[in-house]
């Protein structure tokens, strides 16, 4: 709150949550004052100068707000603890306005919001708005994936797919450890979110030069794909299958 130009002395009420959504939700001090004044001028009033403009002090009994003006550490040794069925979704990139995403969840159907098992997806965003699709990979569809990389890429998509299967052994066919990583307060290597975000650190590094591919039997509705999507869509899909 101070970064953003609320007085150090500031006091938000309300309960410690309470407080965090009124940070996040305010404005900064300077942008609305500087706001405030272009109306003024835009209706040929003067501005307020700053000398003028106080901060009202909270009046009567305030022991029941909860002072955070400490320096102390705080203590975050309770952390939340996510339902066994929490849903997932996260992507290695965001880009040429579509995304490869890994989902508990299959995002092309409703998720029952009782459920009591997961399942793991792979799944290709695209679009936006009304042109908005999802279209599911299917599992094993690393195989066919495999094959455009290698004949668009040739030695450079062959050496991609062996250095991934190599680097990636260990999580390949095991998505059913990635749910109880996810939920769970340890650091499980098997945690889907920072196995996403090793893939898409692997395939920056071992990406091949040309940058984009045409896949129109695999992807009609894109003339032309990142090749760095494609290579996920090889990865997520082969995590999972």
């Amino acid at each position: 709150a101070t970064l953003m130009g609320f007085p150090y002395t500031y006091q938000f009420s309300g309960a410690e949550n309470t407080k965090w959504r009124q940070i996040g939700n305010a404005v900064c001090p300077h942008m609305s004052s500087g706001l405030a004044k272009s109306v003024r001028i835009s209706m040929k009033d003067s501005p307020i100068p700053d000398s003028k403009i106080s901060f009202t002090s909270l009046k009567g009994d305030t022991s029941f707000i909860e002072n955070l003006n400490t320096f102390s550490e705080k203590k975050f040794d309770k952390p939340p603890k996510k339902n066994y069925t929490a849903r997932f979704r996260r992507h290695p990139f965001k880009e040429g306005n579509m995304t490869v995403a890994l989902t508990n969840f299959n995002p092309s159907k409703s998720t029952d919001p009782k459920r009591k098992s997961v399942e793991w997806h792979s799944s290709i965003f695209m679009g936006s708005g009304k042109d908005f699709i999802i279209k599911p990979i299917p599992k094993k569809g690393f195989k066919r994936i495999a094959k455009l990389i290698e004949i668009h890429h040739k030695e450079q998509g062959k050496v991609f797919i062996a250095a991934f299967d190599r680097k990636f052994k260990a999580f390949i066919g095991n998505s059913d450890k990635f749910q109880e990583a996810y939920v769970s307060t340890t650091h499980d290597s098997y945690e889907p979110g920072r196995l996403v975000q090793e893939v898409s650190e692997f395939i920056l590094n071992h990406e091949p030069k040309e940058k984009y591919m045409s896949i129109p039997h695999f992807l009609p509705e894109k003339e032309l794909v990142p090749t760095r999507q494609v290579l996920a869509m090889y990865a997520i899909n082969r995590l999972i299958s």
